[in-house]
């Protein structure tokens, strides 16, 4: 075997490994959908995250929100005509050694022997119609054309139910989102939702509302595992972020279960709903971030929260308690026991929300402003102003 036939067998081979890993890798990111799976699209995806943050950051602060927003829908685009063009340039890879010899230009036409011919043959035979002055004349290659076309067909539309699950998935993930701000009456407080939830101490509905917010939030986990290019859709308002959605529902279980009254509402603290919104949270953060986030960011999370941070946790839990007593719902009796049982659960969360934030460019004052500025619920009207005004 001469040395061309030996360049000519790694040719091809090079070309048949990378149509099979492009193959495999939509198997993993469409048909198998699991966080972390792919073989090049999660990488993909974290490098061009990058570059727009980069980009970001040659623009005035005012415009960086403009910028971020077009990652999530730049990185699906990149990852479909990735996928095509390396289906492509495979196929060509294997037909490139062969022009003129087992695929010929047919009408007795000279056959073109450029890899741009190739390019195109290939295009030809993954598209179904084939380039009809590039025809394979031996069995092998009659069968390779027939597989090509069989990508073709399965991939294309695979590809395009991928778009559209994508923006389905990402269509409620944002009324959800909105949801649980819009119960915060645009504060983005947990504490002003709890409020709203049972004013006057009547919490009869909030198990509802909980039950169907821990429904929501367990959609968005669910789809985030599915479709991790999800959290590459950045929003310029920050209350559309999956952070501020998990802050919102894991500060509301946090400071139910610690602030409120134990006797008065035992049920509701020990009720599947709070539990299943708290379970579904968790797992929101806990099941995204291994895969998503870069190795120095996931380190992070093991970093135990500073001194000043605690302080600001407690400055929150007791404007939560103010809050609260503002909407005359019975309390804690033993705040200092509350403080300690809120600091303990937060921390088994808080770490995640600073670093979701910090990789996806938010400021943590827009993320979390009752923690950031717990001072801001004293200049909040009166909680009675509620009984005449719509919002």
């Amino acid at each position: 075997m001469d040395g061309k036939t030996v360049m000519n067998c790694l040719i091809q081979g090079a070309g048949g490994a990378l149509m099979a890993l492009t193959v495999l890798d939509v198997f993993l990111t469409v048909l198998y959908a699991r966080v972390g799976t792919s073989v090049f699209s999660n990488l993909l995806g974290r490098a061009l995250w990058r570059l727009v943050r980069g980009a970001g950051r040659c623009v005035p602060h005012r415009d960086r929100g403009t910028v971020y927003s077009f990652a999530g829908p730049l990185i699906l685009a990149v990852l479909v005509a990735v996928w095509a063009v390396l289906l492509i340039v495979g196929a060509a890879l294997v037909i490139y050694p062969r022009l003129a010899d087992t695929v010929r230009a047919g009408g007795g036409e000279a056959t073109p022997t450029t890899f741009a011919a190739a390019l195109y043959a290939g295009a030809g035979a993954l598209s179904i119609v084939s380039a009809d002055n590039l025809i394979p004349k031996t069995r092998g290659f009659q069968v390779f054309y027939v597989v090509c076309s069989v990508l073709g067909v399965c991939i294309i539309p695979l590809t395009l139910t991928y778009v559209l699950q994508i923006y389905a998935a990402l269509s409620r993930r944002n009324v959800t989102v909105l949801r649980a701000h819009l119960a915060t009456a645009e504060t983005g407080d947990a504490a002003e939702l709890i409020a709203g939830l049972g004013p006057h101490g009547d919490f009869a509905d909030a198990t509802t509302w909980l039950s169907n917010m821990a429904t929501g939030v367990s959609d968005v986990k669910e789809t985030h595992h599915l479709y991790s290019l999800l959290m590459y859709f950045r929003f310029r308002e920050p209350y559309y972020s999956v952070t501020h959605l998990a802050l919102l529902t894991l500060d509301t279980v946090s400071l139910m279960k610690t602030g409120l009254d134990d006797r008065r509402y035992a049920r509701l603290k020990e009720s599947a709903a709070l539990a299943e919104l708290w379970r579904s949270s968790m797992h929101l953060l806990t099941g995204v971030a291994p895969e998503l986030l870069p190795k120095r960011k996931r380190a992070e999370l093991r970093t135990p929260p500073s001194d000043e941070r605690r302080e600001l946790w407690r400055k929150r839990y007791f404007a939560g308690l103010k809050r609260f007593r503002d909407a005359g719902i019975p309390t804690v009796s033993d705040e200092r026991v509350g403080l300690g049982d809120y600091v303990a659960l937060r921390e088994l969360w808080d770490c995640y929300i600073l670093t979701f934030a910090s990789f996806m460019v938010f400021d943590l004052q827009d993320v979390d402003p009752a923690t950031t500025c717990p001072d801001e619920v004293h200049r909040r009207g009166d909680f009675g102003e509620r009984l005449r005004s719509a919002g």
